[in-house]
């Protein structure tokens, strides 16, 4: 959980920039700020998970308003970024005086869009295991989108007499598309 949904999407180094000029405080201190921002947004990534007491392997989510959570993963299966999203949500509670939207930003649509991913991830693992499927085929795939380059993975099988090609993962490369760097995306994966 940590690993995939906590901070695969994120690079390490993502942090702050050295500007080269000690001189410029306005530099430092917006650079200070940026770095700030990130360090609360990923340590709020896995807040809405909690790990259940009898089984530590296991986590729970608890979506209080279900609206709120029906509408953001809407909007972002639509292509909206989280921060659109969180926007466009402002501009439907104010539109239509709904206050089940109130409290929407981006970090809360980010939430709720790795407590989907986590769930989809466990639909097909419980898929994998099932008494039926005895063979799988996994297929991968690398491509750039609006200058962003892109690791893909699919997975095939049957399923009680059902052919399934599930799309598994795409996870952003930050790298060239070397062998090598394709091949560090895949064993980092867990």
């Amino acid at each position: 959980m940590e690993g995939i949904i906590g901070s695969m999407f994120f690079r390490e180094e993502e942090g702050v920039t050295d500007s080269g000029s000690d001189s410029d405080g306005e530099m430092s201190d917006a650079a200070g700020r940026k770095a700030g921002k990130r360090g609360l947004d990923n340590r709020s990534t896995l807040q809405l998970f909690a790990r259940k007491e009898d089984e530590p392997d296991w986590y729970t989510v608890v979506i209080n308003n279900a609206t709120r959570f029906e509408l953001a993963m809407d909007l972002v299966s639509h292509g909206l970024s989280f921060r659109q999203t969180a926007a466009a949500m402002q501009a439907v509670r104010d539109r239509m005086k709904n206050a089940t939207l109130t409290g929407m930003n981006r970090i809360l649509v980010s939430q709720y869009t790795r407590v989907l991913v986590g769930s989809c991830l466990q639909d097909i693992a419980d898929l994998m295991e099932h008494q039926s499927v005895w063979a799988l085929s996994i297929a991968f795939d690398s491509t750039t989108h609006f200058e962003q380059s892109y690791m893909d993975m699919r997975v095939r099988m049957c399923v009680d007499g059902s052919l399934c090609n599930l799309h598994l993962f795409c996870l952003p490369l930050f790298d060239r598309h070397t062998s090598e760097n394709l091949f560090q995306v895949i064993c980092n994966f867990p």
